[in-house]
This record gives structure tokens, C-alpha cells and sequence, in this order.
């Protein structure tokens, strides 16, 4: 399985957090995907007002024993508008390839919170597998919907907005108590990223490839510091 990863450059030092929502069209051009907005909503989702925020995108929980239940790990939500919403999260269920009776190997509390303007709240996350020697991966789901919405009487058609989502992936695996675990088997399209010239201010972009050729999940990330 196969990846591909945006990595952006941008000229010059005087761009900030106030200028993210404002790129100029034709530094949008310049990627291979189709459109002038087609590179904010790869960086930026499609929210980029930002109307909900996690403060943890990626939750490892590493080796685990199915026998007790992992310790639980905090996802931080913020509501950024300037009304009450009610937060939860959506866990999918595992199927087991050997059959049995689907079931969710991860858990949320609280089930929902309601997030005032400008404030958050904390969800714990627990890991809960039921078998030896197996990857668990999957994506979580924030969901955010305007409290005064919570039923469709109470507000007119036209005026409905429909709910944010976040992604929040989960990872752990069970082999703690059995044989190794296997070495991840991965191969990027290029050891050196090179940028092509950028005004100040304006960003250009290249495209990494990341290869899994394992049989298992891979995770990796990006130091801070090697970014610069």
C-alpha cells in the first residue's frame, strides 16, 4: 500500500497564522491536483475556518495485553464558534477475520459533551483487543453539531448546518505475549525532497511517496526539527 504525502514550502518569514485562510490563487496552481482551492482543502480539510480542533490526530497505544483493558489516553476538543456544540466520537467495529460477532476495540468516554464557545473538552480513549498477535488500526471519528440543532424540529430546513468531523486514528497491537513483531517493510519515492524557487510569501509544493510493503501497519511521522 502506497501513500502520497503533500509537503508544502513556503517563502520567506512573514507569513503567519493569519494569512493561512487567504492563499493567493496562483500559488495553488502550481500542484497536480485539479482546481485553485484544491491544495487548502488537501492542508486544511473542509473546514478551514476551523470550527472544531483536536489537540491529537494520532493515538498509539503500542503493545497491549488483551487480558485488562489499556490505560485510557485524552483527545482535547475545542469548539472555535461562537455557539454550544455537542461533541462524540464515532468507533467503528472490528471484524475478526476467524469470525465472531463484530465488536468496537475502541472506546470513548464520555459517549458525548457539550463544548461552550471557545472551550473544550476531554474524551478518553481506551484500547480493548480481543486477540494474540494482531495490528489493530482504525479512524475514529469527532463528530460536532450545533446543539440547538440536536432535532430537526427545532429549526427550519434552510436554516440547518450540518455537523464538523475530525479524524482521529487509533493504533495497538497484541504481540506482547507472542511471536515478534514483524519489521515494517517501507520504501519512499525519494531520499531528498528538493523545492523549486518561492516568492516570499507564497508557497510551492512536491509530493512524497510512502511505500508499506509489509503485511502489517506502518506508522511514522515528521520530526519538527528536521522540518526546520
Amino acid at each position: 500500500h502506497s501513500e502520497p504525502l503533500g509537503l508544502q514550502g513556503v517563502g520567506g518569514a512573514g507569513v503567519g497564522a493569519a494569512a493561512l485562510p487567504g492563499l493567493a490563487d496562483d500559488c495553488m496552481q502550481t500542484g497536480p491536483l485539479p482546481g485553485p482551492t484544491a491544495w487548502p482543502l488537501f492542508f486544511d480539510g473542509q473546514d478551514p475556518a476551523r470550527a472544531i480542533s483536536v489537540d491529537m490526530s494520532h493515538l498509539d497505544f503500542g503493545a497491549c495485553s488483551r487480558l485488562s483493558a489499556s490505560e485510557f489516553k485524552p483527545v482535547a476538543v475545542t469548539n472555535h464558534t461562537s455557539a454550544k456544540l455537542t461533541a462524540f466520537f464515532s468507533v467503528p467495529v472490528w471484524h475478526d477475520p476467524a469470525g465472531g460477532v463484530p465488536a468496537p476495540v475502541f472506546a470513548v468516554l464520555p459517549e458525548s459533551a457539550d463544548i461552550k464557545p471557545g472551550c473544550q473538552a476531554t474524551f478518553r480513549v481506551a484500547f480493548r483487543p480481543p486477540r494474540d498477535g494482531v495490528h489493530f488500526a482504525q479512524t475514529l471519528h469527532v463528530r460536532a453539531h450545533l446543539k440547538a440543532m440536536r432535532n430537526f424540529r427545532l429549526v427550519p430546513d434552510a436554516l440547518v448546518v450540518p455537523p464538523w468531523s475530525l479524524p482521529v486514528t487509533a493504533t495497538g497491537h497484541t504481540f506482547l505475549h507472542s511471536h515478534p513483531e514483524a519489521a515494517p517493510r517501507v520504501e519512499l519515492s525519494a531520499p531528498l525532497v528538493s523545492f523549486p524557487p518561492c516568492r516570499p510569501g507564497e508557497r510551492v509544493f512536491q509530493t512524497l511517496m510512502v511505500a508499506n510493503h509489509g503485511d502489517t501497519p506502518a506508522a511514522y511521522e515528521f520530526q519538527a526539527a528536521a522540518l526546520g
